[in-house]
């Protein structure tokens, strides 16, 4: 048997420019650690500025490497390799929240990129990178959870097409889910994909490490693969965290996740840990508000002699086209997007009210400013600001409303006949 190894690391950075704090110091910092790494796969999100300077950085050591521009601000995804990229896409998410939340997740352009690699010894490995919907907790809002939950759908899609193909597959990035949540059931259950941190800590513990101390805090990053909002990250030091993270000392949100098909060559996962938990060298703060999380697979090669391209094909098929997703999950999936469908109506007719209510404002300051009498100039310029405020905020709600409401809702509509058919399946399947 001949075994080699193929180390990855995924790292959110979080380099949003004039919002993330000593930002230039931290990414200089980053591409130096990396520079002498021993990675032959590095995927980072948030790296919404600063990918020239790491790029630079990390050339000889990584000279392939690619980064996606999606939205207003860019996806804030790439991916470094050692090995050859033969191809490359970007598929931006149906769903990112509104464009009513300024400064949200839908000028982020939120999406799942990928690169497909070609291995001296796996041969064709696809690496996809992901950054799901940010706001909002597994508790809810329930319209919140429904993004999440589009996103990991609409991932698994890609990936299970990639699986089909008979290719190695590794995903990775910062989903924004706690381990047990309907988007990772979807992206375990529903593509077939193994959970490195699950495989390498079947007794991880299933109660809190303790009261919140550093020795705790240290524990509960070795344990539990807590990557977010922990107390050691000074960016969580003074953050208001939710009731989660403060009984579990931070959420483990960042994931590496695998499938090799059933050929003579194979991924096998050998090493994880969370990494990048030290202070930026030279400064008092943490590199990121995440830490990263490496992976470290064997690469193991056996006589092919009882396995046929055609039963690697075969096989491939049956996981593509099987769900195991219970019938449960797929009606809390069917649940929560439908919930989400009802309100994106709800939201459009009440923008289409306030677009109205615009409208009418806008006409009378219109007509009103006609007899404005000369004693009363000073209410001119009071009359075109509150005109021009009415105008934005009809133009804002007929958009919001009309344009993205229709358009939200088909989306949704089309995401539940997907899970329904799946569901039929999963029905007919189990009936048999």
């Amino acid at each position: 048997m001949a075994h080699e190894s193929l180390r990855v690391l995924t790292f959110n950075v979080w380099a949003l420019k004039w919002i993330s704090k000593n930002r230039v110091e931290r990414l200089q910092a980053i591409a130096e650690l990396l520079k002498d790494s021993d990675y032959d796969i590095i995927c980072f999100q948030e790296l919404w500025t600063g990918y020239d300077l790491i790029k630079r950085t990390l050339c000889r050591q990584f000279p392939h490497s690619k980064y996606w521009r999606t939205a207003v601000v860019g996806s804030g995804l790439a991916i470094f390799s050692k090995f050859t990229i033969l191809s490359s896409h970007v598929y931006p998410y149906s769903l990112n929240g509104s464009p009513a939340e300024l400064g949200g997740d839908w000028f982020a352009g939120k999406a799942c990129v990928s690169t497909l690699l070609w291995h001296p010894i796996l041969g064709e490995l696809e690496v996809f990178n992901t950054h799901f919907h940010a706001k909002g907790g597994e508790e809810g809002p329930e319209h919140w959870r429904a993004v999440r939950i589009s996103n990991a759908w609409e991932m698994s899609k890609l990936i299970r097409a990639s699986v089909l193909a008979g290719r190695h597959v590794i995903a990775t990035g910062d989903f924004n889910s706690n381990p047990n949540s309907v988007p990772m059931k979807i992206m375990r259950l529903h593509t077939g994909l193994v959970d490195v941190w699950e495989t390498l800590n079947p007794s991880t513990p299933t109660s809190p490490i303790g009261p919140n101390s550093r020795a705790n805090a240290t524990a509960a990053i070795e344990r539990l693969g807590l990557t977010v909002d922990s107390p050691m990250n000074t960016w969580s030091q003074g953050k208001p965290l939710d009731a989660y993270a403060r009984r579990w000392l931070g959420k483990r949100l960042d994931y590496i996740l695998f499938w090799s098909p059933p050929s003579s060559t194979r991924l096998k996962a050998e090493d994880v840990k969370v990494v990048m938990t030290d202070l930026t060298p030279g400064h008092t703060f943490s590199l990121s508000d995440h830490f990263g999380l490496e992976a470290t697979f064997g690469i193991a090669t056996e006589d092919p002699g009882q396995t046929s391209v055609t039963g690697q094909l075969d096989a491939n098929r049956r996981l593509s086209t099987h769900s195991r997703l219970s019938e449960d999950d797929l009606l809390t999936v069917l649940g929560a997007l439908s919930y989400e469908h009802r309100e994106a109506n709800r939201r459009s007719r009440r923008l289409i009210v306030y677009f109205g209510a615009s409208v009418g404002i806008l006409l009378f300051v219109l007509i009103g400013s006609g007899f404005i009498r000369s004693e009363n100039r000073w209410l001119a310029p009071v009359a075109a600001v509150l005109g021009a405020v009415a105008a934005w905020a009809g133009t804002t709600s007929l958009y919001v409303g009309f344009v993205w409401g229709k358009w939200e809702t088909g989306i949704l509509e089309n995401l539940m006949n997907d899970v329904e058919e799946t569901l039929s399946t999963h029905r007919l399947r189990h009936a048999t």
